[in-house]
């Protein structure tokens, strides 16, 4: 099917021109300003920060249109890949389809209602019930929409599964089955042909017959043999581009393209994870779908820039938290080479706030599954579908058995070639180790007894490939002794605990992977990475007051810059075999942190303090895989101290000038790492992440704000507000700062640096040329940039 794509985006002036719009239609949306792209916090409202929520909301979008004259006895079908939320499509006056959930596609048949002589009139309306998710949702069409155009004869991108039965290095099999639509009154006969072609080069071809019966869909396969395929795995994710085109009588062809990496995936507890025959474990996090300064907007651009910031943190696996993500998500995860955990549900029948998806489920569970995979299973990214995330239920509540079987059994009937879990399960208390446990609470003994516990849980698993347990790797010994033939993975962890659960996961075989939470830092659920020096402070809950806006447990920031945990993770994960040091602000010197357990501590990479902090205790710390490291200020050592779990703490003196480590391993220097005082702020550094943009309305650039001293060295303790100003063939989406705690709006065009950095998002136009970007403030000299636009 032809696919023409459209944005109903969101703009600060609530209006934005479609590419296929005539010059008098406008998009009509009846919300507050700035609501998409701004965290609109009422301070009165501390429950709602939590969130980071975005107010009750309702928008309209409207499109007037006349039918092509090509378009005539072709079908037309309307795909929204995401639209937040309670969605309701109205054409020509007639409502034809409602869709409640805010993340999974909605694909609507326009066929039948298309006039032509006269305008067409397409509505979308959305409206955003807060507080409906457990994180900053967004609201409106964030994701892309598409027009599909198809013969009379046509296959449905949904219809088409490509699967790679056989995935070796001398031989591999692709595997294209299809469901062709024959739309008219008599039977037809069709060729379904494949074609698979990788580096502008065909590897493999093939075609079938088919008799298209009237007004049905039949049925066909194809198998398409190559020698010596090139392997998708995380390393080196090779893909394939094929082309499948169904030719009838009296038509044009109808093609659809896809991706096809051809893999071979296994799990079991005695062999752990294996791709293609290679063991490996999962270094995963879990993620949600915001893109930080400019909101829930899932831009193509956006997406993959964040999953290869992780990729290059060496990540090698995602889980998608906890809804399907975009579709521009997994097109990213397959060219880089991400597995996938692609999960479905927050809650079940058991709510977790008052307009959640418990308001729909009986109802609508089996219709947003299969819209999700439909639409996912062609990706070789995805190796597990999960139908849930610390499901209440799941720890024996309301027919816990009936429905993890009927879940679990109806995904197998859709993609019967990929493992399948619940995600975020807890073991019973009563099977612990210990009687230590984490998370929700579980089943009271007043219901029922520690046996029936057991036995729920045990009829639970059985359903599931993976078991997926949240916060107990002190626990994957234990059900290993239980249960010694289901494989497991921790799909949330700590921060904090980052040590302790990826020993678990490296020594224990059954254990395939660790996804800790989170990844990168996500809008809502503020301030529940918080670290702390008042240890009342956990009074307030996991989640902070207002003004907190983000979650802040990333280990890369909302603009993706890396912080110190990344840099141990990555020691521990034995990617780095360097040494890194950072430094606890000297007002704290010597105070305990507390945190919440996903927290993180409180340290920087900075040498810069006040003068009146000379000759003051200081608390420093470095991460490295080594014996002994040795702290050196101005070249003096001042103390050395053999890292416990890769860290290595120290209090030393104040001094400015130079704060150096020395890691050591068997008496050898292995690596060091320098901090040095700066000077005072006096440039604002632009750094462009790409010189030149396409002039399609959706392409991205990011610029990073840096304040430097004359040497162009960061300064981390002299923030200032700027201001960005944007003209020529761009705007200006975002400009933010990594400043988890702030009153700030994204969509203001001005921005407080944080650590002496922020970060501005600029958006392409439709037309050739240049973008200007000026920023300027804090009484520097402005600075200008352009980027080209072709």
């Amino acid at each position: 099917m032809k696919k023409i794509p459209f944005n109903f985006g969101w703009e600060r002036t609530m209006q934005e021109r479609l590419p296929w719009l005539e010059p008098d239609d406008i998009v009509k949306v009846d919300l507050p300003d700035d609501c998409a792209i701004d965290l609109h916090r009422d301070p009165n409202a501390v429950s709602k920060a939590s969130v980071g929520f975005v107010p009750d909301a309702v928008a309209t979008y409207i499109k007037s249109f006349d039918m092509p004259e090509d378009w005539k006895g072709r079908t037309v079908l309307l795909n929204l890949d995401g639209a937040y939320m309670n969605t309701r499509v109205t054409f020509n006056g007639d409502n034809i389809a409602m869709h409640p959930y805010g993340y999974t596609p909605l694909v609507v048949d326009l066929t039948s209602r298309i006039r032509s002589g006269v305008k067409n009139e397409l509505s979308i309306r959305t409206s955003a019930n807060q507080p409906s998710s457990r994180w900053y949702s967004g609201t409106g069409i964030y994701r892309s929409a598409e027009l599909w155009i198809g013969e009379p004869c046509y296959l449905d991108p949904r219809d088409l599964f490509v699967t790679t039965p056989v995935a070796g290095t001398d031989r591999g099999e692709v595997l294209v089955s299809a469901g062709i639509t024959n739309t008219l009154h008599e039977d037809r006969e069709a060729v379904l042909s494949v074609r698979l072609e990788r580096e502008g080069k065909i590897c493999g071809e093939g075609s079938v017959k088919a008799k298209l019966k009237a007004c049905s869909k039949t049925n066909c396969q194809l198998s398409i043999g190559i020698d010596s395929p090139a392997l998708w795995d995380d390393i080196t994710p090779n893909l394939y581009k094929a082309t499948i085109s169904v030719e009838a009588e009296g038509q044009e062809p109808d093609v659809n393209t896809v991706n096809v990496g051809i893999r071979r995936i296994e799990v079991s507890a005695g062999n752990g994870f294996r791709v293609n025959g290679r063991k490996t474990k999962l270094y995963g996090g879990c993620i949600h779908h915001d893109n930080a300064m400019i909101g829930a907007r899932a831009m193509p651009k956006a997406e993959e820039r964040k999953l290869r910031l992780l990729k290059e943190a060496g990540y090698n696996a995602v889980r998608t938290a906890h809804n399907p993500p975009s579709e521009a998500f997994l097109d990213a995860c397959d060219r880089l080479g991400l597995f996938v955990i692609d999960e479905f549900f927050d809650c079940w029948r058991t709510g977790k706030n008052r307009n959640d998806y418990n308001l729909w489920f009986e109802d609508w569970w089996q219709r947003d599954t299969e819209y999700t995979i439909r639409r996912d299973r062609n990706h070789p990214s995805i190796y597990c579908w999960s139908f849930g995330n610390e499901i209440p239920e799941t720890n024996g509540y309301s027919d816990c058995e009936y429905w993890t079987k009927l879940q679990a059994d109806y995904i197998r009937t859709l993609d019967s070639t990929r493992l399948v879990t619940c995600g975020g399960m807890f073991m019973p208390k009563c099977i612990t180790v210990d009687g230590s446990m984490a998370g929700p609470p579980q089943k009271p003994d007043l219901y029922v007894s520690d046996e029936e516990h057991f036995r729920l849980f045990k009829s639970i698993i059985d359903n599931l490939d993976i078991v997926s347990i949240n916060y107990q790797f002190q626990n994957y010994e234990r059900f290993h002794e239980l249960f010694p033939d289901k494989p497991l993975q921790g799909t949330e962890t700590q921060g904090s605990k980052s040590w302790g659960n990826w020993m678990a996961v490296k020594g224990n075989e059954h254990v395939i992977g660790d996804f800790i939470w989170t990844c990168i830092d996500n809008l809502g659920e503020a301030g529940a990475g918080r670290c702390f020096y008042n240890e009342d402070e956990m009074k307030h809950g996991l989640t902070a007051y207002w003004p907190w806006l983000s979650c802040f447990q990333g280990d890369l920031a909302l603009d993706g810059e890396w912080l110190p945990r990344a840099y141990y993770r990555n020691v521990i994960w034995g990617n780095d075999k360097g040494v890194h040091l950072f430094v606890n602000h000297p007002e704290h010197a010597g105070q305990t942190q507390y945190g919440t357990g996903w927290h993180w501590y409180d340290v920087r990479p900075s040498w810069t303090y006040d003068e009146s902090y000379t000759g003051k205790p200081i608390d420093v710390e470095a991460y490295a895989d080594c014996d002994e490291v040795e702290f050196f200020v101005n070249g003096e050592s001042c103390a050395k101290v053999r890292p416990e779990e890769m860290r290595a703490k120290a209090s030393v003196t104040y001094q400015p000038g130079e704060i150096k480590a020395v890691a050591y391993r068997g008496g050898k220097v292995v690596a060091e790492d320098t901090l040095i005082t700066t000077g005072p702020a006096a440039q604002v550094v632009l750094k462009p992440e790409t010189a030149v943009l396409c002039a399609d309305g959706m392409d991205l650039c990011y610029v990073s704000v840096t304040l430097a001293d004359r040497e162009g060295r960061r300064v981390y303790d002299q923030d200032v507000e700027l201001t960005a100003v944007v003209s020529g063939q761009g705007t200006l989406l975002g400009f933010g700062s990594n400043n988890p705690c702030t009153e700030e709006d994204y969509g203001t065009g001005r921005r407080r640096t944080w650590n002496g950095r922020a970060m501005i998002v600029l958006r392409a136009g439709t037309e050739p040329g240049e973008i200007e970007l000026t920023v300027s403030g804090g009484g520097f000299k402005a600075q200008q940039l352009s980027i080209s636009v072709k």
